[in-house]
């Protein structure tokens, strides 16, 4: 049986085992993968954390880059040291890896690429501690040619792999200047034959440091009511959310959501019933357009992203129900929203002011009187598999906020 792996196209932690296969001169297969596989019992039962990259080796299945790439290095007793001490000098140093340099990496990266909403104080802390991280690899690779014995090992391998987009998009000339032993030797490792034979070339250092895209000032909050006064025990009473004094309403929310629930094999049921009860005067309508989705490229960050949106609108829950769509395949996705809120403007829950990443959508009230408008709310609620009138229209993934 041949070694298959399964990730998206240039995945720097496929890139680990991919070179750690190439020293090993084991073959490794790389199908075209479809990223909603990850969902389906059949891969979850191989691969119980639903994730790539992983393998199907002819052991059986592996998931985890580093323990992927160290089954190639011992299947093939390469790059894992000429002893005991190096083997281990090396697991110590990809344990450093993950711990001291992937993660403050991701809180610096993930809002570049769109997959977190960006924060400046977290932003400048993952700098420093990614800075104190490089000092440290810097100092001991200042008599080294490799970080672990006399030639490239899994440590090499590994911790390339983690600068490659860093060195790519945001460590600028002045940014690693002062690691000049770290950009020697990475640019020996990523130059190495085996390497090149699996990680494209030619390699563009970054001349520019990366930043998030710029985000819209908040709205201002409005003004806020005079605070009640104490009640006779002391106590302060629970401020009314100004939803709670609109107009009664015929619309029962919670009712919809059990029916919309409870009706997805027959959709359309869930859709008249819908139209029957919708009242206009008490709810509206809205549609939300991403605006950075050249900056959307891998399917199960993009997941994680529109998640952490729907986490955030928890506020609005009472009050609003939402179908959130993710177009296309890896490196040409979109996302657009449809949202039922209460009231006949966009509450205070869905600004800014609750909210960061509302900003990051162009939002416009749909017109139930419009027919284009009603069709395209009806298709949000029917959920799918191909969305009739957009490019792309392959539905990757679909959300609910209910």
């Amino acid at each position: 049986m041949p070694h298959v792996l399964y990730t998206y196209p240039n995945n720097p932690r496929a890139y680990k085992a991919l070179v750690t296969a190439a020293y090993a001169n084991i073959p490794v297969e790389t199908p075209s993968f479809d990223m909603k596989t990850i969902k389906t019992p059949s891969y979850l039962e191989r691969f119980p954390p639903g994730q790539v990259p992983a393998l199907d080796s002819e052991d059986g299945p592996l998931w985890e880059s580093n323990a992927i790439a160290k089954y190639f290095a011992r299947k093939g007793n390469v790059c894992y040291g000429s002893s005991p001490y190096e083997s281990s000098l090396i697991d110590a140093w990809i344990d450093w890896d993950t711990g001291k340099l992937q993660q403050p990496l991701m809180v610096w990266l993930y809002p570049i690429y769109g997959y977190l909403p960006y924060n400046q104080e977290a932003t400048e802390t993952a700098k420093k501690n990614v800075a104190d991280a490089l000092n440290v690899l810097n100092k001991h690779l200042a008599k080294k040619t490799y970080i672990v014995g006399e030639s490239v090992s899994l440590a090499d391998i590994v911790i390339a792999c983690t600068l490659h987009i860093p060195y790519q998009k945001v460590f600028s000339p002045d940014y690693r200047k002062p690691f000049g032993n770290v950009t020697r030797w990475f640019k020996t490792i990523i130059n190495q034959p085996k390497f090149l034979s699996v990680v494209p070339a030619p390699f563009s250092m970054c001349t520019e440091m990366a930043v998030a895209a710029p985000q819209a000032a908040p709205q201002a909050a409005p003004k806020s009511e005079p605070e009640p006064k104490p009640s006779a025990n002391g106590a302060s009473p629970a401020k009314k959310n100004p939803l709670d004094l609109l107009a009664p309403t015929s619309f029962d929310l919670e009712e919809w959501k059990r029916v919309f629930s409870n009706n997805r094999k027959d959709p359309m049921y869930a859709v008249n019933w819908f139209w029957e009860h919708y009242d206009s005067a008490g709810w509206s309508l809205w549609f939300a357009e991403y605006k950075y989705n050249e900056e959307l490229t891998k399917g199960f960050m993009v997941s994680n992203l529109i998640n952490g949106f729907m986490h955030r609108l928890e506020a609005a829950r009472k009050y609003a129900f939402a179908i959130i769509n993710l177009y296309g395949e890896e490196n040409n996705f979109q996302i657009s929203a449809c949202f039922l809120v209460r009231g006949l403007t966009l509450p205070a829950e869905l600004t800014a002011e609750y909210v960061d990443d509302v900003d990051s959508y162009v939002w416009r009230q749909a017109d139930i009187n419009n027919t284009e408008d009603k069709a395209l709310i009806e298709e949000y609620m029917k959920q799918p598999d191909v969305f009739k009138g957009r490019s792309p229209d392959v539905v990757y993934d679909s959300f609910v906020f209910k």
